[in-house]
């Protein structure tokens, strides 16, 4: 993506370490008929339909051509396991690992993204997180997710094709864990609509 397109979004990286996320129940930003065909897409490839915002879609196709191992977890991960509701964000958790420094950096700057790669091995190495946009298309790439270890959830995913890219998403027993675990509103309400595990 070129340098436009990135201000045109506002977007900025925050570490979580001193802005911690916070979820507005019943913010949106793709249409619910959108959300219904995610959701119905689990185990058959999805023709296109403009699921994912296109950064987003970028962003994963990017990740995938780097061979970085990542889950799609948070309300695009609730959807795909049967609970339909409005999401703002895209949550990727991405292995930790400083290896994977020079390659992510590469799929940030695919989407217009310039983050220095020493302070990408810093926070791979020591934070949980950082978010990337503004309000209305925000991506949170994490790092560690409480509940949850990334080896295991990684061998346990479900992998979907949306709009055509094909992508891995949290299992659902984790996807648990990790909701039992952060303990928020959003996640206590996902709690009682997702199936048990």
């Amino acid at each position: 993506m070129t340098e436009e397109f990135s201000n045109r979004l506002n977007w900025r990286v925050i570490d979580f370490a001193t802005e911690p996320k916070e979820y507005e129940c019943g913010s949106m930003c793709r249409p619910s008929s959108g959300y219904a065909l995610l959701a119905e897409s689990r185990k058959l490839p999805m023709p296109s339909n403009n699921v994912l915002e296109a950064h987003f879609s970028q962003l994963l196709q990017s990740l995938n051509a780097e061979a970085i191992p990542y889950l799609i977890i948070g309300g695009y991960a609730v959807i795909v396991h049967g609970y339909v509701r409005a999401t703002k964000d895209l949550d990727i958790w991405i292995e930790p690992n400083e290896r994977h420094a020079e390659a992510l950096n590469r799929c940030l700057r695919a989407i217009g993204i310039q983050a220095p790669i020493i302070e990408l091995m810093f926070h791979l190495r020591e934070s949980s997180g950082l978010r990337i946009g503004g309000d209305d298309n925000r991506i949170d790439l994490l790092f560690r997710v409480a509940g949850v270890d990334f080896a295991p959830s990684y061998g346990r995913r479900i992998e979907l094709e949306v709009d055509g890219v094909p992508l891995p998403f949290i299992g659902l027993a984790d996807l648990r864990a990790s909701k039992h675990a952060a303990g928020r509103l959003q996640d206590q309400l996902d709690l009682e609509n997702l199936p048990l595990a």
